[in-house]
């Protein structure tokens, strides 16, 4: 039996083994400023604009305005869903000109307050703030107004006697987008108590 062990640990020995990071199940937003009472908008004809982004990374609007839409489609959340990758400019004012002529009933848009692309040594985190509008020939009226944040740090890495469990990085900056995302179509879709 001693003998079995030992071979055994000179086999395994140098073996690796990659760790994942595990993430919770996706709820509501961590903040919640404005519900309607009832959400009667699933016939509702939408447009997804691009969020505001940060200046250090110019991209991450477009990307979560993408994120939200495939999320929002995935989940039949709305009748017709239409991403607007185009708008220039997150100016309400505009949005809901686009909207009108669009004939858009409800427009979505937000802000990426903080991103933070991770690594094998540093957390990854997305803080974004969403505002779904609804588009009247007078203006807009705010219909939902929620934040969300995520962050996710790296698995490190163990030796154990005869095994070396590898760490893993932290998960994408756009996996991260991905779970707000989630958690903006959980508001959408069910009633959540104001915080």
């Amino acid at each position: 039996m001693a003998l079995c062990t030992v071979l055994t640990a000179i086999l395994l020995s140098g073996c690796t083994y990659q760790r994942n990071v595990a993430l919770p199940e996706a709820g509501f937003p961590e903040e919640i400023y404005a519900t309607p009472p009832l959400n009667s908008y699933y016939s509702a004809k939408v447009g997804v604009f691009p969020f505001k982004a940060p200046p250090y990374a110019p991209e991450a609007g477009k990307k979560a305005a993408r994120v939200l839409f495939r999320e929002l489609v995935d989940n039949k959340v709305f009748f017709h869903t239409q991403l607007e990758s185009t708008a220039g400019s997150n100016i309400q004012k505009s949005l809901s000109d686009i909207a009108c002529a669009k004939n858009y009933d409800i427009i979505i848009t937000g802000d990426v307050l903080y991103y933070l692309e991770g690594s094998l040594y540093q957390a990854s985190k997305i803080n974004m703030e969403i505002q779904v509008f609804r588009v009247r020939e007078r203006g807009t009226r705010l219909l939902w107004w929620a934040k969300a944040t995520e962050n996710a740090a790296p698995e490190p890495s163990r030796d154990l006697i005869i095994l070396r469990v590898k760490g893993a990085p932290a998960p994408s900056a756009e996996t991260l987008m991905r779970r707000n995302a989630e958690k903006f179509v959980e508001m959408l879709v069910k009633k959540p108590e104001r915080h």
